[in-house]
């Protein structure tokens, strides 16, 4: 059984920096497709 409740590692916000950290440049780059795609010549 885990020593961490899952209230207390939400709380540490720990898990938070590494999704963001991570997701960040899919984001950025479904951004920059949006936008690409929605520009009218």
């Amino acid at each position: 059984m885990a020593t961490e409740t899952s209230i207390d590692l939400i709380e540490r916000h720990d898990w938070l920096d590494k999704a963001g950290e991570t997701l960040q440049p899919a984001i950025v780059e479904a951004f920059k497709a949006g936008v690409a795609a929605g520009q009218v010549e």
